[in-house]
């Protein structure tokens, strides 16, 4: 998906009727908007940050509270960014962490340790806004993120809550759980949104699997 997207009354054209491209004009390198509330760095962490972000993103300014996704972000681009900040900083953060805020602020905060531990089953909020009963989705991707949820959640109505349960967190732990036990703690985290049911699950690859043991266990 291209990052940046330009109208244009006309295609600027050779004279064989193939496209100028040195005649086209450059993209614009700032998503700002006038009436953008931009939020200046205050702190290190957050110039070092921005920084990253205006070389990956290839946009500037970057403010604390700009969206990575909104900037032109996809999920390549996360995980170089993701590599970089383990070697500036030295810690390996997970990509759900943007799925929680992808913004300088809110990554700023992960890395000064003022986040809650990433826990055993998260469960994170794509779209938490939505006067319907809220959707689960499993998308079972252990490695990249699965940021294609993102994608689905605006696909579905404004009113759809869409939430995300993580993939089992394995983490320092010297014997894995059943798959059963990853379930019930999947169970737990969703009814910290939704305490009683009946709850809508659904899953991809593995996460399918799952999303059928969970409702399992439900009935």
């Amino acid at each position: 998906i291209p990052a940046t997207f330009m109208v244009l009354d006309a295609i600027p054209l050779q004279p064989n009727g193939k496209i100028n491209r040195h005649a086209l004009p450059a993209p614009q390198t700032t998503q700002h908007k006038e009436d953008d509330a931009f939020v200046a760095p205050m702190m290190t962490v957050h110039h070092q940050l921005i920084r990253i972000w205006e070389e990956l993103l290839g946009v500037q300014p970057v403010g604390l509270k700009d969206n990575f996704f909104t900037l032109g972000g996809h999920s390549l681009l996360a995980v170089r960014l993701m590599s970089r900040i383990e070697q500036v900083y030295g810690k390996k953060i997970p990509l759900a962490t943007l799925f929680a805020g992808a913004t300088v602020e809110h990554l700023a905060n992960v890395i000064m340790g003022d986040e809650e531990t990433r826990p055993r089953a998260p469960v994170v909020a794509v779209q938490a806004n939505g006067s319907r009963r809220p959707f689960f989705f499993l998308h079972g991707d252990w490695f990249g993120g699965g940021f294609y949820c993102l994608n689905l959640a605006r696909s579905l109505d404004a009113e759809q809550p869409f939430y995300v349960l993580e993939p089992y967190n394995f983490d320092g732990l010297p014997i894995p759980p059943t798959f059963e036990e990853m379930a019930a703690a999947h169970i737990q985290a969703l009814r910290t949104i939704q305490p009683e049911g009946p709850y809508l699950l659904g899953g991809f690859c593995n996460g399918g699997l799952m999303a059928y043991e969970i409702a399992r266990q439900l009935r």
